[in-house]
């Protein structure tokens, strides 16, 4: 038995203006991923959109504009509903093994810290504690049971295939030999990438805002039973030893 896992992230390392970083993801057995997917994209198709992408809702642009009767109450309606089918899913299938999880990197944090100890690059630890994820899934995890995927247009996936790819002192990343593939999608018609996107965005924001705008949103992921999010703050960042570059 293998796992599918979509992500998608928010913010971008390398710029010096960016206070966050965060990778995000969903994950489960080829059936779970199907039946999780057909609720999903139900819900965003009987809302009149034809997928979830928190850069365009939320601002009301795109397939969202106030041009094609979008408002700021009916965004708020669709991303409440799919926030309450995260929630019950597990109610639907008490069987069912998917798995949400972000990973947030405050950067000015991880500046600070880099000056005085050898860190991982931040987007090398977001993909190392949520792939981490996959290997308490099944009792024991065989090489090339997990097959992974990002947006086509994330950083991330640039990322994760060259730690897939590359050798530190004769080994690989220790995640590697699990992974059978990382493949690029289109989130506009993989609905598991959306939740992602939805997650990493508004953890992202919750963050990096003054504003609470989205405080419901925010708060309804986090009371998801089966959502888990890890922020890497300076004492983390200090302490933790996974973090540290070889």
């Amino acid at each position: 038995m293998g796992l599918k896992a979509y992500f998608d992230g928010s913010g971008k390392g390398g710029d010096p203006q960016c206070k966050f970083l965060t990778l995000a993801g969903f994950s489960g057995t080829e059936e779970t991923m199907v039946s999780f997917q057909e609720g999903w994209k139900q819900i965003v198709n009987d809302s009149g959109a034809d997928y979830l992408h928190m850069a365009e809702a939320w601002p009301l642009k795109g397939q969202f504009s106030p041009d094609k009767r979008w408002t700021s109450k009916r965004r708020d309606d669709l991303v409440r509903n799919l926030i309450r089918y995260l929630a019950d899913y597990r109610h639907f299938d008490e069987t069912t093994d998917l798995l949400g999880f972000s990973c947030t990197i405050d950067l000015s944090a991880y500046r600070r810290v880099l000056s005085c100890r050898r860190l991982k690059e931040a987007e090398s630890i977001c993909v190392d504690h949520c792939f981490g994820h996959q290997f308490h899934r099944l009792p024991k995890p065989s090489p090339g049971y997990l097959s992974l995927c990002f947006d086509q247009n994330e950083d991330f996936l640039h990322k994760a295939n060259r730690i897939w790819k590359k050798r530190v002192q004769g080994q690989r990343s220790w995640w590697a030999k699990y992974v059978t593939e990382i493949a690029s999608v289109d989130m506009r018609s993989i609905p598991a990438v959306q939740a992602a996107d939805l997650v990493a965005w508004t953890v992202n924001r919750r963050h990096s805002q003054q504003s609470r705008d989205t405080d419901f949103i925010y708060i309804g992921l986090t009371l998801c039973a089966a959502i888990f999010h890890k922020t890497y703050d300076e004492t983390a960042l200090m302490t933790e030893s996974h973090v540290t570059a070889k």
